[in-house]
């Protein structure tokens, strides 16, 4: 929660067991009805790795007249999933471990796109037989220095992924483009923007490049 770009006021922790809490938790599981109501707590957020869902589920069930939100919080996942009551579809919350949104992988990213495109410009009559349109690459690596555009950015159209990632640059080519296949549908591509924004990698991008080289004079819009 501390790394997600969603910035929640913490009210506290709670044992998800009925022993005597201590001063890292503001109760436990047990007093958890009157803990949301004293502290006017509108949102829950379950461990599955404490909690099992049975247990998950009666805690919830106290709640049912309420309009306390609930999320549940999978073990060795890198989001949080749930949903606004226990009728509807849920939302995500993004964790940045690495994130793309640290000034530091800004930075590197920053670094990458000017190193790449200048380097790119200079080989581009021994390049262009490679590409598709290498007109329009020269066009683009340009947009790039200039910092329009962004070498690698995510796949765009997703409107479940909407707003709900950090921010990029619009990219010529995208984490979809490291894949050997055109044909890839929209649960793939949401995972692959997600896990591009998760853990930025130098080599990541490297990787991208390098398997979607000649798409580098796509139009970008």
């Amino acid at each position: 929660l501390q790394q997600t770009q969603i910035k929640p006021e913490l009210v506290g922790t709670v044992l998800p067991d009925n022993k005597k809490s201590n001063g890292e938790f503001i109760g436990n599981i047990s007093q958890i009805e009157e803990i949301v109501s004293i502290n006017k707590v509108d949102e829950i957020i379950f461990c599955s790795k404490s909690m099992t869902s049975q247990d998950i589920i009666n805690a919830m069930l106290h709640f049912t007249s309420t309009d306390v939100d609930f999320k549940i919080a999978p073990p060795e996942s890198f989001s949080i999933i749930g949903s606004n009551s226990i009728n509807t579809a849920g939302d995500l919350y993004v964790l940045n471990f690495n994130a793309i949104s640290r000034s530091i992988n800004q930075r590197r990213k920053r670094f990458f796109d000017i190193t790449i495109s200048a380097l790119f410009i200079l080989l581009s009559p021994v390049l262009a037989p490679f590409i598709k349109c290498p007109l329009e690459m020269i066009k683009n690596l340009f947009s790039v220095i200039f910092n329009k555009y962004s070498l690698i950015g995510y796949h765009e159209g997703l409107t479940s992924s909407a707003g709900k990632l950090p921010f990029l640059k619009k990219g010529i080519l995208t984490p979809v483009d490291a894949l050997e296949t055109e044909k890839v549908d929209d649960q793939i591509t949401e995972k692959m923007n997600m896990l591009y924004a998760k853990d930025y990698k130098f080599k990541n991008d490297l990787n991208i490049l390098f398997k979607g080289f000649q798409k580098l004079g796509r139009k970008v819009v």
